[in-house]
Parts: structure tokens; sequence; C-alpha cells
């Protein structure tokens, strides 16, 4: 193509083998036309290929710059074609025969070399999509028709079916019988084979797809081939529930469980042809071309998809990118995590993201990400209670946390998924905190207390902090006592240690790190210090309770550290806490 900004003109067109198909007579002959290529009817509304018969088209209608002149087809074999009594052709989702419209208003159809294969005696062609179309002659009203095939012979119906016939697809007529309620049911009716292929009781049949199409019995939606047979039966809730990808292949989403917490859909493909269905996919896949399709499992593996329905299992984990180079596919992954023995045995493989939290003990159960949304796993990699969805193990207790969204509630159950109690709201268990046989829960005012293995509540929910309970101690603040210091308490709900920490740790193996007066120590469980942290001489120093240096062993001798040898440590030297 070649010309000016405003409109380019046709030079030449070559075939796929580089040759020029235009001589130069007739590339300079289309100078007086408008180019308009003809755009090939689709196979069907997923693919981007043209339906069968589209090589039966001429390449392009021509538009004469002088309207006096007229109208015109470019052959396929590159030849100007034109008829005085051609007025218009559509060229948007054209299909052989090609429909003409002539100067005196009547309509027929050409082949691809514009020679009248149905003359321009109609007064309306309705389009052949296929063998068949609906046709008016100038003496029909408008609401008659007559059905003809590409030679304009006459199809004879049977009554009911010629008047309540619709919308025609290859060889099957789409008809409806009304029932007492004037509602309508649809069927098929077989032209060619002059039979029923899909009797009137559907409540909708959609348009063909390849050999396929969506169908409604009663408020069930499925699919039925050209014959009526039922492919997938009708158990989906609504057609956008069945999306045809073409090659034969159907994305079926998978219906909801009533505990899956997840915001994402899972679906399955479904080979058509074969009726091979795919495991549980996580998201939908992606088209390879050539009836192939990659997928991710719903272990989070990468699954390939032939074009006879076959799968195979290419890679383990999702990976972070996925490139094909035509027969090849490059595949890149973020880091991965898996899970090793003391003897440095490999117990889980390498497979998984982030482990939320990882095996809590004595339990040994892990909350494990696969890619797609969390599992509750054992130490050998084994998921579990997998119908109850996203669960968390509670350390120590025996007890997992599941959320049941339909209720907006969090469910305790034990280790066989039998339900313990539950609590109203979907994240009130804070699962990090279980320890000792305890949990913190939220309860009324965003103020925590803890509940027991049987779920019983055992301190009322009093704290607006409250922590994992360690060595018999819960780290705890409660606003409207003692503002935002901390203290700890027990299972009784008192305060065992009184608070007056700015910040506080948890206790483990006996003592806990606390912030007092903007000095950092330890504590034992009795609240008592056992060493204090301080800085001298520009480095971190260690006290003990008499506020002596135990560390570091070296003497100082920066002027500051004068005089501590020995002696208990001047207030100067400690170190202030930000």
């Amino acid at each position: 193509m070649a010309g000016t900004d405003s409109e380019a003109t046709l030079r030449q067109i070559y075939r796929a083998d580089g040759t020029a198909l235009l001589d130069s007579d007739t590339a300079e002959r289309l100078g007086q036309y408008r180019v308009l290529p003809f755009s090939p009817r689709r196979a069907n509304d997923s693919s981007r290929e043209a339906a069968p018969g589209a090589d039966q088209l001429p390449l392009a209608l021509l538009r004469p710059n002088d309207y006096q002149q007229p109208t015109g087809i470019l052959t396929r074999s590159g030849k100007i074609v034109t008829n005085p009594d051609w007025d218009d052709m559509s060229t948007y989702d054209a299909a052989a025969p090609l429909l003409v419209k002539t100067r005196k208003r009547t309509v027929g159809a050409i082949d691809a070399e514009g020679n009248w294969i149905l003359p321009p005696t109609y007064a309306g062609i309705g389009g052949f999509k296929g063998a068949y179309s609906w046709a008016r002659t100038p003496a029909m009203s408008r609401d008659e028709a007559v059905l003809i095939d590409t030679r304009g012979n006459t199809q004879k119906l049977p009554a009911h079916v010629e008047v309540n016939g619709e919308k025609i697809n290859g060889d099957l007529l789409y008809f409806y019988k009304q029932d007492d309620r004037r509602n309508r049911h649809w069927g098929l009716w077989n032209i060619r084979g002059a039979s029923i292929a899909v009797a009137p009781t559907l409540d909708r049949i959609e348009d063909f797809q390849d050999d396929w199409a969506k169908a409604q019995d009663r408020d069930r939606w499925g699919i039925i081939d050209r014959h009526g047979k039922w492919v997938v039966p009708a158990t989906y809730a609504g057609s956008y529930d069945l999306d045809y990808l073409g090659n034969g292949y159907l994305l079926a989403r998978e219906p909801k469980g009533k505990n899956d917490s997840g915001y994402r859909d899972d679906y399955r493909l479904i080979h058509l042809p074969s009726g091979k269905r795919s495991v549980v996919l996580h998201e939908k896949p992606r088209d390879l071309k050539q009836g192939r399709y990659l997928g991710q499992g719903k272990d989070g593996g990468t699954l390939l998809f032939d074009a006879d329905g076959g799968m195979t299992r290419l890679f383990d984990g999702v990976p972070e990118r996925q490139d094909q180079f035509g027969d090849w596919i490059y595949v890149q992954y973020r880091s991965r995590n898996g899970a090793i023995d003391a003897r440095g045995n490999l117990k889980v493989s390498a497979s998984s993201g982030e482990f939320n939290p990882f095996f809590v003990q004595p339990e040994g159960l892990a909350r494990v990400y696969d890619g797609q949304r969390y599992r509750l796993m054992d130490e050998n990699g084994k998921a579990l209670l997998e119908k109850l969805g996203d669960g968390t193990p509670l350390a120590s207790m025996q007890r997992v946390i599941f959320r049941d969204s339909d209720a907006a509630e969090s469910v305790m159950t034990d280790l066989q998924g039998r339900e313990i109690t539950r609590f109203k709201g979907e994240f009130t268990v804070e699962e990090r905190t279980a320890s000792e046989g305890v949990v913190a829960y939220r309860g009324s005012g965003d103020r925590y207390g803890f509940v027991n293995a049987a779920g019983k509540r055992i301190v009322g929910p009093y704290f607006n902090k409250l922590g994992p309970l360690r060595d018999g101690l819960a780290l705890a603040r409660r606003d409207q006592r003692s503002g935002k210091l901390l203290g700890y308490i027990d299972l009784s709900g008192r305060y065992v240690i009184p608070p007056e920490f700015g910040w506080a740790g948890d206790f483990k193996e006996g003592r806990a790190l606390v912030r007092r007066d903007r000095l950092l120590e330890f504590i034992d469980t009795r609240g008592k210090t056992t060493a204090i942290f301080g800085l001298l001489c520009g480095q971190i120093i260690v006290m003990d309770a008499q506020e002596r240096v135990t560390w570091p062993r070296e003497k100082l001798t920066c002027p500051d550290a004068v005089g501590t040898e020995g002696v208990p440590v001047p207030e100067s030297t400690k170190a202030e806490q930000s």
C-alpha cells in the first residue's frame, strides 16, 4: 500500500510464495476504485479463523470513484469483474455464496468469480450460514419466507417447523413450540436429514460454536452436539459458567464448596470430542495455539493439554514467567520452599510458596500456600481436611481453625475435622498466639481473651493486647487500667507482673526482654531483673541486677569508664534506649 496520509492506494498483492498476483494493467486499473477487502465470517465467536468456505469469496469489493461506473469485485485469481446490475455487497462477516443487492433492489448471490449462483429474483435473502438460508420472493409479505439451499431449491418443512422456524446454523434449523402459557420451548430440525435433531423441550439453545452449543434445560445449563446429544450434562447454574475456547475445548467453572474461602474461581477443561475432563485448574488456561493449552493445577503444577485432550505434567509449582517460542516453552520460577528433617532428608518437596505458620508442634502441621491458595499439610507433605478449605493449625492444642464465609464465623475443629466450637467473625481467633493449650480470641470492643482446646473461654475479652502464653505468662495490656504500659497475666486473667513496661516481648526459657525507664533489661517469671543493657565507651555493655558490668570482659579505658571496675556503674553510663 502507498499514498498520502489521508488515503492509501493498493499497488500490489503478493501470494504466500512471494510472487505478485496482479499484472501491471490490473494494478493500474485498481486506482479507479476504493478497494474494500472481504472480511470472512469467523468459524465461531471464540476463533480468529475464518469459517469453512472463506476461499470461495472474492478478495475485495471494488467501489468505483466514478459513481456512474459499475460496482466490481477483485477475484482470487487477480482479475477485475464488474456487472452493471450490481449495486452493493457487505464486506463484513461475509460468507459464500456472496449476497449481492442490485440496482433494481432485488437480491441474488454470486461465487468467487462473480457468476450468479442465485439469480437476483429475491426480495431478500437472510444470508447463508452453511448450505441454507431463509429467502423472500417479491410476492411474499415481510413476515413470510421460504427455506432455500445455495442453488435456490426450496426445502420442505413440517408446518409447525416452518411456522415457528427461526435462525439456521449449518444443517440445523432452530424452531420452537409454545406451551399453554405461551412459553417457548426450543428444538432443532435437521434440514438435510429431514428429521428432528432435538425435540422442542429446551428453554434456550445458544448459537453453535463448531459442533457444540450451550443449552438450557429448566434452570440448568449444559452442552449439546449437532445430533442433540448432551456432551456436558445440564448441571451448571448459568451459561456464563461454560466458555468454549475453540479447538474442541470447553472451560467449565467449578462450583464453589461451602467452605471455599478463596476469591478466585476454579475451572476444568473439557475436551468435547473425547469427553476427557481435566483436573481442577486454579485459573483460565493459556492458549498455545494449534489446539494446545497451558494451565495451572490445584497443586500449582504446570499442565500441558494437547489437541486430543491428553494432559502432561510439565513442572511442579507456579512459575513466575512463561513464554512460548514455537514448540518450546520457557519457564522461570521464583524461589520455592520445602522442608527437610533433622537428618537432612527432604520431607516436603520444594514446590510450595510460604509456610504460614511452619510446622507447629507437637501436631506437626503447617498452613502452606500452593501458589493459588492455602491448605493444611502434615510433615510428609500430605494435604489434610481439604474439603474444609483454608485451615490454620493451633500449636499445642490439637486443633485447627477454619473460616465459614457463608456464616461469617471462625470454626474450631479437632484434627479429624469434627467441630468443637464457633466464633463470630471469620478472623476472630489469633492463631499465631496458640501456645500451652490456649489461644487468644477477639471479643467485643476489639478486646482479647483466651479460649482452650475444649472451646471454653477461660479468660474474658478484657485486654487491648494479648500475646501467647509462654512459661505460664502472657504479655497483656489493658488500656483503661494502665494506659499503654504492658505487663504479664496468668490464666486467672490477673497481672502476675504489673504493667510497668513501655515495650515487652514474650517469655522464652524463663526470661523476657522488656523496656523499663527507657532501659532494656531481661526479667524472670517473677518480674525480677536479671540483666540490664547499657552503652559505655561507644559499645554495648551488660550489667547484672546490682548494676555491675558483666560484659565485655575486657577492661574499658575511656574516661567515662574510670572508677567503674568492681563498683556499681554510675548513673551517667546507663544508656537511654529510644
